[in-house]
C-alpha cells in the first residue's frame, strides 16, 4: 500500500569479504570500524577501514586472524544487498595508540588494476568507440558491456604513445564526452551518454530534511564569451565562420535582462551592460541573422569551386607529367634519329620528305594555324586538316621516305614525323591516342588551355571570397559598434581556446565550439552537501531506491534561496558516522530569476551562426564473419540467461500501460501501450528499442536471418537499399553510386556495377565518368567516359584473359612495376631511375642479367658466346669494362685513352702493370718492378732489340750461336779499359770503327736505367749480367779518349749511301792529313791519301769517264815497270813546263 512500511525490511549494511588476487574467498572481515566508501564518477573508487590487531575472545585478547591475512593487492569484496564491488588493497598502515593496535586499509575499485598495463605506441586514425577499446582491453581479462550506438557512428583518431589502459579508458571516454561504468563483479566497461545517463526520480534534500550542511559556489573563472576553435594539424573555423574569425562568442549572459519592444522602448535593463550597447548587440545579431543565409549560399558555392579546382590541379599535374614522359620520348627519338620535326611558313606550295628507316613504323602529325584554301597530300595521298590542331595524316612502314605537300593557303605548318610501336601500327582508331602520346607540342597546348581553366576557377573563387569579404566587412565590429560601445564590450570579452586533435574537418570543430561556448558561457555553479544517511533508517525506505550515483537529485535550502538541481557525480558513504557527503554537478538552477536566464541564453542568437553540414566520415567500419558470429552468440547467450535467469519480476498495470520492471534494475524495463512495445536502459529518458504498428525501431537489430521484400538503411552520406534480388546504394545526392546482384533482366544478368560521377559536390551533376561492372557474362570490366559513349579500359574475358588500356602500376614506394606510355619499368617510380625499363621501340636498361639462354636482334648472348655491337659491365663501385668494335677492349674508365689496361682493335695492348708467370709461378714479367726475367726466358728468331744495356755472360760460335743480329750500336770494350788503353771495334748506326782507346781521368759516372735505377755487376768479375740490386760493384760510365785507326761505313749524305774505308789515325791536327780513304761513289771508286801536316790529296779516281791520278802540291806520281806501254785510240797528250826524259 503506498506510504506503508515494511518493518521486516532491514538496512542493508556492506559486507566485506578477503579474497586472493583469483577471488577465492579467504573469510569474512569482521570487528571492523571506521569503514567508508566514495564512489566518484569516472574516476576510481576507494574503500577505507581500520581493523583492529586484536580481538576481545570471552575477555580474552588474541590476535585477529584475518587482520594477519591482509595482504598488498588482496581484493576486498564489498557486498551490499544485490550490488557486489571489488577493491584491491593498495596500502596498509599500522598504529597504536592507548595500548591498542590497529592497521589501516585502504583500498581502490580493482578497475584500478588496469593501470598495471601499458599501452605505447598505439596511432589509428578513423577508429570508432569499440574498435579503439577493444584494442585496449586485449591483453587484459576486462571485457566490453555496453556502448552507445552513436559512440561507434562516430570516427575518431587515437594516439598514445606511452599510457597506461585505464588512463587510454578515460581519454576515450573524454573523446566522445562518456560516462564509464565499471562492472567489477563481472569485470566489463560500458560507455553510456551523459543525456541517458541518471534519472530524476523525486529524492529531494531541503532544510529539516536529510541536508545537514550544503556548500554553494558560483565561480566565473571558466567562464568564456570568446572562444577560439583549433582542431589536428592547427585546423581553424576562419574557413566556415561567416566573420571570417578563427573564434565564436555570446555576450547573452551580460546582456541579460536587458527587454525592448518593437518600437524599441527599454523594458528592463541588463546587470551589467548599458542599455545603448545592448541595443548594438541586439542588432547585430539581427544582422547576423538577416545575412545568414547569404553567406551559406556563397560558402556552399565556394566549396564547390575549391572542389573543382583541385580536380583541375589533378588534371594540370597529369598534364605535366606527360609533358616530361614525352619531352623524353623526344629526345630519345631525335637522339636515335628516328623522330624528325619541320616548322615554317608555306605559302602557296611546299613539299618535305623525310629520308626514314624502311624497318621502323612511323606516325606523321600536322598542325596547320589556318587551313583555308590548303590542300594536303600525305605520300601522294589526299588528307583533310582541322585549323590550329594537331592531327595525325597516317602511318607508314616499310617505306624509305616519307612525303607530305602543302598546296594553296597562306600558314603556318609544323609537321612532325614520330616512330610509333607495332601496336600502335597495327592499332585502328588511335589516331588521337598517337598525336598525345608524341606531339610536344600538343601537349604544352594543352597544359596552356588547362592554366587558362585554372586561373578562371581562381577568378570564380576569388569573386565568390570578394563577395563573402564584403559581407564580413558589413558585419565588421566597427561598422556596428561606435567607439564608446566597442571600448564598453572590451569589458566583457572573456577569452579561452578550445584544443582538440580529434576534429580534422572544420564544421565539426565549428559545431563543437559551438557547444562549447554554450557550456561555459556563464559561471559555473557546484554544491557539496552532506546528508543524514537516511539509507539505515527505515523509515525512509521508500527512498532507498532513489541515491544512485550519476542521477539527478533536488535541493532546496531556503536560507539561501537556492533551488538547483543537479546530478550526483559522486558519493562518499560514512558508515561509521552515519553520514553521506554527495558532490553534485552539471547544476541546473531552477529558480524563477534562473529560468528567465536560460529562456533568455537560448532565445538568444551568438554572433556567429552555425553551419549545418554532415560528418565527414574518416574510415569505414568492417566486421568480419567471425567477429559478427561472435556478437550473436554472446548476445542470444546473454539475453537467454536474463529470461532464464529473471526471479525478481515486477508487473504493475496502470493507466501508462504495463510495465515489467526488476527494482534492483530500475534502468531497465519494457513498458507495453496500446500501440507501442518500448524496451529502455535508460530508466525511460529514451526507448532504445521499439515496436509498433509502424515498423520497429532500435539502436541495433541483431539476428542471423532478416525476411523482407524491401530494405532501406540511409544516413546524411546515402541509402542503402536492398529489394529482392538487387542491392542499390545511392550517394548523398540520390545518385545511384553500386548496384548488386540482378542488373537487368530478359536474359537476367547477375553482377555487380560501380559508378563514379563527375563532381561528389555539384548533386546536379549526373555525368558519369567511370564505371565498373562485374558479370557472370562478360567479367570484370572498367569503362571510362569519352565524349559520350564508353570505352573499355580493363576488362577481361570469361577465360581469364586481362586485357587494359591505360597504365599500369604494382607495388609500392619505390618496389613499383609499371607499365605506362614510356614502356614497362621495374624498381623505381620515375621512369629514368628504373634498374629494369623496356620502352615501346624495344630498347632495354637493365643494371644485371643473369640467364642461361638468351637471343637478342642484332646482338646475341649464348652457350657463353657474347656476339654485338658493344659490351659495358658495371660494379656498385665505380669499376667498368668496355668492349667497342671501333675501339677495342679496355678496363678501368669511361674513356679508352683513359683506360688503365687497354687491347686496341689494332692489337695495341696497354697495361698499367703486367705480371708474368710459368706454370710454377716462377716470375717471368713484373711491369710494376719494370723487370723481364730474362734468365727464365728462352729468346728465340727475335727481329730487334732496343735497349740502352744488353749484357750477356758470353756469345761465341763455340758456346752458343747468333743466327742473326740486328742492333743499332755495339762495341767490343771490355773491362780491360779501366787498366789500360786497348784497342776494341765499335759498331754504330752505318759505320764500324776499330779505335785505339783509354778513359778520361775523373770522369767516371755510375750507370742508371731511364727511370733512374742504378746498374750494379751481379759478380767481382764486373762483366756479364747486371741488375738494379745493390751489390758491391757498381756499373760505371766513362767520358773516352778515342782515335780512329779504321772506319768502315756508309756516306749517309749521298743519296745512295755508297760505301767508304778511312784508315790511320792521322797526323792528330783534326784534319784528314795521315789518314788514306777508299770511296765508292756513284761512278767510280777514289783510292786517296792526304799527306801528314799538309793534308795534300793524292788520290786514283777510277770514274765511268776514266781514270784521274792526283798528286797535289809538291807531290810527285813516280812510275817503275819493266816496260810501259801507251796506247790510245785518239790522242795523247802532254801538258806542262817541262818535260824531261832519261
Amino acid at each position: 500500500m503506498l506510504g506503508e512500511i515494511d518493518y521486516n525490511l532491514k538496512p542493508i549494511q556492506p559486507q566485506y569479504f578477503l579474497c586472493k588476487p583469483n577471488r577465492e574467498i579467504i573469510g569474512k572481515l569482521k570487528h571492523i570500524y571506521n569503514d567508508s566508501i566514495q564512489e566518484p564518477l569516472n574516476q576510481v573508487g576507494e574503500l577505507e577501514f581500520t581493523i583492529p590487531m586484536q580481538i576481545n575472545w570471552h575477555h580474552k585478547l588474541i590476535k585477529n586472524k584475518y587482520a594477519e591475512l591482509i595482504r598488498e593487492r588482496y581484493l576486498i569484496k564489498v557486498v551490499r544487498g544485490r550490488k557486489i564491488d571489488w577493491f584491491i588493497v593498495v596500502s596498509l598502515s599500522q598504529a597504536s595508540e592507548n595500548d591498542q593496535e590497529s592497521m589501516t586499509v585502504k583500498c581502490y575499485s580493482s578497475y584500478h588494476m588496469l593501470t598495471d598495463k601499458m599501452i605505447k605506441s598505439y596511432s589509428v586514425e578513423a577508429y570508432y568507440c569499440r574498435q579503439v577499446l577493444t584494442d585496449m582491453l586485449a591483453n587484459t581479462v576486462w571485457n566490453i558491456d555496453y556502448i552507445d550506438a552513436d559512440f561507434d557512428l562516430a570516427y575518431r583518431a587515437f594516439e598514445f604513445q606511452s599510457s597506461t589502459v585505464l588512463d587510454a579508458i578515460y581519454s576515450i571516454a573524454d573523446k566522445y564526452n562518456a560516462i564509464v561504468e565499471f562492472n567489477t563483479d563481472a569485470k566489463s566497461v560500458s560507455f553510456k551518454k551523459p543525456e541517458l545517463f541518471g534519472l530524476n526520480r523525486g529524492l529531494t534534500f531541503s532544510f529539516g530534511k536529510y541536508l545537514k550542511s550544503m556548500n554553494k559556489q558560483t565561480s566565473a573563472d571558466q567562464m568564456v564569451t570568446r572562444l577560439t576553435a583549433k582542431g589536428k594539424d592547427d585546423l581553424t573555423i576562419h574557413h566556415v565562420n561567416p566573420t571570417g574569425q578563427g573564434y565564436v562568442e555570446s555576450f547573452s549572459y551580460f546582456v541579460y535582462p536587458f527587454r525592448r519592444d518593437d518600437q524599441r522602448t527599454v523594458l528592463s535593463s541588463s546587470f551589467h551592460m548599458s542599455d545603448s550597447l545592448c541595443h548594438a548587440l541586439l542588432d547585430y545579431e539581427e544582422l547576423v541573422q538577416s545575412k545568414t543565409g547569404l553567406i551559406e549560399s556563397y560558402i556552399k558555392q565556394r566549396n564547390v569551386y575549391e572542389d573543382e579546382l583541385n580536380q583541375l590541379d589533378l588534371e594540370h599535374n597529369r598534364l605535366k607529367n606527360n609533358e616530361k614522359v614525352i619531352t623524353s620520348t623526344v629526345l630519345s627519338q631525335q637522339f636515335d634519329g628516328k623522330m624528325f620535326f619541320e616548322k615554317y611558313v608555306h605559302t602557296g606550295s611546299s613539299s618535305h620528305t623525310f629520308e626514314v628507316n624502311s624497318t621502323y613504323a612511323y606516325a606523321v602529325l600536322i598542325k596547320a594555324d589556318n587551313t583555308t584554301g590548303l590542300s594536303v597530300d600525305f605520300n601522294g595521298q589526299p588528307r583533310s586538316l582541322p585549323s590550329g590542331q594537331w592531327t595525325m595524316l597516317g602511318k607508314v612502314k616499310d617505306v624509305a621516305s616519307i612525303q607530305v605537300t602543302l598546296q594553296g593557303g597562306n600558314t603556318g605548318v609544323f609537321i612532325q614525323v614520330a616512330n610509333i610501336s607495332l601496336d600502335e601500327w597495327t592499332g585502328s582508331g588511335n589516331e588521337q591516342a598517337i598525336v598525345e602520346r608524341y606531339s610536344l607540342d600538343h601537349k604544352e597546348n594543352q597544359l596552356r588551355l588547362k592554366e587558362i581553366e585554372i586561373n578562371n576557377k581562381k577568378a570564380q573563387i576569388s569573386d565568390i571570397q570578394n563577395q563573402i569579404d564584403a559581407l564580413q566587412v558589413v558585419l565588421a565590429a566597427n561598422n556596428n559598434f561606435s567607439p564608446a560601445q566597442l571600448q564598453e564590450l572590451n569589458e566583457f570579452i572573456i577569452e579561452r581556446e578550445f584544443n582538440d586533435d580529434v576534429y580534422v574537418d572544420e564544421h565539426d570543430l565549428y559545431d563543437a565550439a559551438q557547444e562549447k561556448l554554450r557550456e561555459l558561457q556563464q559561471p559555473q555553479l557546484s554544491i557539496d552537501i552532506d546528508i543524514v544517511n537516511f539509507l539505515e533508517i527505515v523509515g525512509e525506505q521508500r527512498n532507498w531506491h532513489k541515491l544512485v550515483l550519476g542521477d539527478f537529485v533536488n535541493i532546496k535550502y531556503e536560507p539561501t534561496d537556492t533551488f538547483v538541481t543537479a546530478r550526483i557525480v559522486s558519493i562518499s558513504y560514512d558508515y561509521e558516522g552515519r553520514e553521506i557527503s554527495l558532490t553534485l554537478s552539471n547544476i541546473k538552477d531552477v529558480s524563477d530569476d534562473s529560468k528567465d536566464m536560460e529562456k533568455f541564453i537560448q532565445n538568444s542568437t551568438n554572433t556567429n551562426i552555425i553551419v549545418d553540414t554532415s560528418k565527414h566520415k574518416w574510415g569505414k567500419a568492417i566486421v568480419d564473419v567471425s567477429e559478427m558470429s561472435q556478437l550473436f552468440e554472446n548476445f542470444w547467450n546473454k539475453v537467454t540467461n536474463d529470461i532464464i535467469m529473471a526471479s525478481n519480476e515486477h508487473v504493475v498495470i496502470d493507466r501508462k500501460g504495463i510495465t515489467i520492471i526488476d527494482p534492483n534494475d530500475p534502468l531497465r524495463f519494457l513498458r507495453a501501450t496500446h500501440g507501442v512495445l518500448g524496451l529502455t536502459r535508460s530508466g525511460g529518458l529514451k526507448y532504445e528499442t521499439a515496436i509498433s504498428p509502424d515498423g520497429v525501431i532500435a539502436e541495433m537489430v541483431l539476428g542471423k536471418i532478416i525476411l523482407g521484400q524491401r530494405v532501406v538503411i540511409g544516413d546524411t552520406t546515402g541509402v542503402f537499399t536492398i529489394e529482392g534480388s538487387r542491392l542499390m546504394i545511392d550517394d548523398r545526392c540520390g545518385r545511384e553510386v553500386l548496384k548488386l546482384g540482378l542488373l537487368s533482366e530478359s536474359p537476367d544478368k547477375f553482377g555487380i556495377f560501380v559508378n563514379r560521377y563527375a563532381s561528389s559536390m555539384d548533386c546536379s551533376n549526373t555525368t558519369i565518368l567511370n564505371r565498373v561492372n562485374i558479370t557472370a557474362d562478360e567479367g570484370l570490366v572498367l569503362e571510362r567516359n569519352r565524349n559520350g559513349s564508353f570505352q573499355k579500359t580493363l576488362y577481361t574475358s570469361t577465360d581469364g584473359d586481362l586485357y587494359m588500356i591505360g597504365n599500369l602500376r604494382v607495388g609500392e614506394d619505390e618496389r613499383v612495376f609499371i607499365a605506362d606510355r614510356n614502356g614497362i619499368s621495374v624498381g623505381a617510380s620515375i621512369w629514368n631511375d628504373a634498374p629494369f625499363r623496356v620502352d615501346m621501340h624495344g630498347n632495354c636498361w637493365l643494371d644485371s642479367l643473369f640467364a642461361n639462354h638468351a637471343e637478342i636482334k642484332n646482338s646475341l648472348f649464348k652457350d657463353g658466346h657474347i656476339e654485338g655491337s658493344s659490351l659495358v659491365l658495371r660494379d656498385a663501385l665505380g669499376g667498368v669494362i668496355k668492349m667497342y668494335p671501333d675501339h677495342g677492349l679496355w678496363f678501368g674508365a669511361e674513356q679508352f685513352d683513359d683506360a688503365i689496361a687497354s687491347i686496341a682493335m689494332d692489337g695495341t695492348a696497354k697495361f698499367k702493370k703486367l705480371i708474368v708467370t710459368d706454370g710454377h709461378n716462377k716470375l717471368l714479367i713484373d711491369s710494376e718492378q719494370k723487370k723481364i726475367f730474362m734468365n727464365n726466358w728462352d729468346i728465340v728468331g727475335a727481329g730487334a732489340i732496343d735497349t740502352d744495356l744488353l749484357s750477356a755472360n758470353i756469345v761465341t760460335a763455340m758456346d752458343g750461336f747468333v743466327t742473326d743480329l740486328t742492333a743499332s750500336r755495339m762495341t767490343t770494350l771490355t773491362g780491360q779499359i779501366r787498366e789500360n788503353a786497348m784497342d776494341y771495334i765499335r759498331i754504330d748506326g752505318h759505320t764500324q770503327k776499330f779505335i785505339r782507346g783509354n778513359i778520361k781521368p775523373g770522369s767516371a759516372v755510375h750507370k742508371s736505367l731511364p727511370d733512374g735505377k742504378l746498374l750494379y755487376w751481379i759478380n767481382a768479375s764486373q762483366s756479364g749480367q747486371m741488375t738494379t740490386e745493390v751489390t758491391n760493384w757498381p756499373v760505371m760510365t766513362y767520358d773516352m779518349e778515342e782515335r780512329d785507326k779504321l772506319v768502315i761505313g756508309l756516306n749517309d749524305t749521298r743519296p745512295n749511301a755508297t760505301p767508304f774505308i778511312q784508315m790511320g789515325i792521322g797526323d792528330g791536327n783534326n784534319t784528314q792529313g795521315g789518314k788514306s780513304l777508299i770511296d765508292k761513289y756513284d761512278g767510280g771508286l777514289k783510292t786517296s791519301y792526304h799527306s801528314s801536316g799538309s793534308a795534300i790529296e793524292r788520290s786514283i779516281d777510277l770514274a765511268d769517264n776514266g781514270i784521274t791520278i792526283q798528286s797535289d802540291g809538291q807531290g810527285h806520281i813516280t812510275i817503275k815497270a819493266h816496260s810501259i806501254s801507251l796506247e790510245a785510240a785518239g790522242a795523247i797528250s802532254f801538258s806542262g813546263t817541262e818535260y824531261v826524259f832519261t
